[in-house]
């Protein structure tokens, strides 16, 4: 992929999360959100002080509660197709520490604008905000590798 390219998808991704988040707030049940807010007690554990395998875990737990709750399940298959073609940029997420402690505060204002507050606006902006600067981070790092195979083919 291009740099171009991967700021593309990012583009649609943050849209598309943006809505779950939004619909998640309109339209989840008790049982969403008590199981959302469940998620929220378990990060710390398990995606600050967790390993790769954990963080992955949780935030695969974390994207099916939200899209359980926000009931789209056409918004669903389609951020299932797009998480797996950048798959490898989501894992980038998972290994630096600086990011897990910011991805931390974004998935606890997702959590507390869509579960907490039911607040669809604010919902949709902390979604989109946790996945630009994701897009970002995907950008950095496949720069790095990309100058590392250079470094490595020179």
């Amino acid at each position: 992929l291009t740099e171009e390219e991967i700021r593309a998808i990012y583009v649609v991704r943050a849209n598309l999360e943006g809505l779950a988040g939004q619909l998640f707030a309109q339209n989840a049940s008790k049982e969403d959100v008590k199981a959302l807010l469940d998620i929220q007690k378990r990060l710390e554990s398990e995606y600050r002080h967790g390993d790769v395998n954990s963080r992955e875990k949780i935030k695969a737990e974390f994207y099916a509660t939200l899209m359980d709750g926000a009931k789209n399940d056409v918004l669903r298959e389609i951020l299932r197709t797009i998480h797996a073609r950048i798959a490898i940029f989501r894992r980038y997420a998972f290994i630096d520490s600086a990011r897990i402690d910011l991805s931390m505060q974004e998935l606890n204002s997702i959590i507390d604008a869509a579960a907490r507050d039911r607040n669809a606006k604010a919902a949709w902006a902390a979604c989109e905000k946790h996945i630009d600067l994701a897009g970002d981070l995907a950008i950095i790092e496949y720069g790095r590798r990309i100058g590392a195979i250079d470094r490595a083919d020179a």
